[in-house]
């Protein structure tokens, strides 16, 4: 286990050669003492994966180097670490880390991490036209959203709940890949809208 001065050391004091050691420790021993270094609460899913974590550092290690090491470790056996504000950070399973919304990092490329650290990081295109490009990593691509609007066929819908979905369509929706279906419940609920309300004990006759 890594000694208390891990935890508390400036950022750039050096870590003795095996000050960090992990023989097959569980994972949950391991995000506590991550929280310690980085001074920040950990949050977690239950979905996360549950490996034992082999970890010994062989050569010093700076505070900064010491994390790294973490973060790498931990993404190589499928948990990624993403920092959410100032007090916080996110440990969640390495496949869906790019649907976790982390913050931009304004940080020069030279400056980024060599291993491990999840970024997101947002660079100029200087060369290129963004209509030139093509998608190299599918599988860090957010999947796209599909989203329905569906309603009670014998029930009267709220003026307000229609103007909602109006504008919903209008703001995401292209008309012409609109489905047939899809614009047949649209004149069947404005339908429905037209039609008279009819008292409980009303009867109609052919």
């Amino acid at each position: 286990m890594p000694a208390p001065a891990v935890t508390n050391a400036p950022e750039e004091t050096q870590l003795p050669a095996g000050t960090i050691n992990f023989p097959s420790t569980d994972l949950n021993q391991v995000l506590q003492i991550y929280a310690e270094l980085v001074n920040r609460t950990i949050l977690r899913p239950t979905s996360l994966p549950a490996p034992t974590i082999t970890l010994k550092t062989q050569t010093p290690l700076t505070k900064r180097e010491a994390i790294q090491a973490f973060d790498a470790v931990l993404a190589l056996n499928g948990v990624a670490m993403i920092n959410v504000g100032e007090k916080f950070v996110k440990a969640v399973p390495a496949p869906t880390a790019n649907q976790e919304g982390a913050p931009f990092n304004n940080l020069d490329a030279a400056q980024l991490a060599d291993m491990g650290q999840y970024v997101t990081h947002v660079v100029q295109l200087k060369y290129a036209k963004p209509s030139e490009l093509v998608q190299v990593l599918p599988d860090w691509s957010t999947p796209p959203v599909v989203a329905s609007a569906v309603f009670r066929g014998r029930r009267l819908m709220a003026a307000h709940a229609r103007a909602f979905v109006d504008a919903l369509v209008a703001k995401f929706a292209n008309k012409e890949c609109q489905t047939l279906e899809q614009e047949t419940k649209q004149i069947k609920a404005r339908s429905r809208e037209k039609q008279p309300l009819k008292s409980p004990g009303q009867v109609s006759h052919a």
